[in-house]
């Protein structure tokens, strides 16, 4: 036995490990039940690593070659926990409906982990706590009970990014963190608040048309569940995009569902 098993005629039948990014790319047109198989067989596999993750456990399991000593030097249970952590919050977001408040216990447990880190790579460190706190945000944000939670960790994750250079803005999800955000704000009948907030990110997808397609932009903004766009449906959004400031050959940031690299942070376990 090894990391779960996964295979797909989407993916031309060929098994690959649960926690291949590529998984991504097709797991929003698999079926709602064979969505929900492949998330209980990697939330089951990361249970067993909660349980024992030693070194020993591990070779049992297949998941470290005992003959291999990179393997054996770099791969630990953070090491695999950070993997199966991020697969099944990307799982859960891109689930049918999304997920995405499911998402709430392995991103917790993530943040615990990076914090429990010795202090190295201090810009990678925090652009990667930052991506886990706004997927926090919105996970929390979906939640009945939440809903200052949500607003608090929300602002305190846009107040830590006034620490980072520009190069490392997770700028997908500051955009996907704020529109939740929005939503958010409607539901609680903060209206006035919300619309401002939604021109803002009009304001900001319009200055930095170049940075994603529009298709990938309405990804990062829209929800099934809330079933409203409030942000490209308004007239300045339709006549901006008339008048051709788009961007369809962006390749800076993947779109919500693929398997780019902007989906999995770098790995603080190497």
């Amino acid at each position: 036995m090894s990391f779960p098993i996964f295979q797909s005629q989407l993916l031309g039948a060929l098994p690959v490990y649960i926690t291949y990014p590529g998984i991504l790319k097709i797991f929003p047109d698999l079926s709602s039940s064979d969505q929900r198989l492949t998330i209980q067989r990697l939330e089951a596999f990361v249970e067993q690593i909660l349980f024992d993750g030693s070194t020993a456990h591990l070779i049992r399991l297949g998941v470290v070659d005992p003959i291999n000593k990179r393997e054996l030097n770099i791969v630990n249970k953070e090491y695999v926990l950070e993997k199966c952590y991020w697969q099944l919050i990307h799982l859960y977001r891109l689930s049918t409906p999304s997920r995405i408040s499911d998402a709430i216990r392995p991103l917790s447990l993530l943040i615990e982990l990076y914090n429990s880190l010795p202090q190295r790579q201090p810009l990678s460190r925090e652009h990667t706590v930052q991506v886990a706190l706004l997927h926090l945000t919105v996970a929390l944000s979906k939640v009945p009970g939440e809903e200052r939670n949500a607003l608090r960790t929300f602002k305190a994750s846009f107040s830590r990014m006034n620490n980072l250079h520009e190069d490392y803005l997770p700028i997908q999800w500051m955009v996907y963190a704020r529109a939740h955000m929005t939503m958010l704000l409607r539901r609680l009948n903060r209206v006035q608040e919300a619309e401002d907030e939604e021109q803002f990110i009009r304001d900001w997808i319009q200055i930095h048309a170049e940075l994603m397609s529009p298709t990938e932009y309405k990804a990062a903004v829209t929800d099934e569940i809330c079933g409203k766009d409030s942000i490209f449906n308004s007239p300045d959004m339709h006549e901006h995009y008339d008048n051709g400031n788009s961007n369809s050959n962006s390749n800076v940031i993947e779109n919500q569902a693929s398997a780019g690299s902007t989906a999995y942070p770098q790995s603080l376990m190497t």
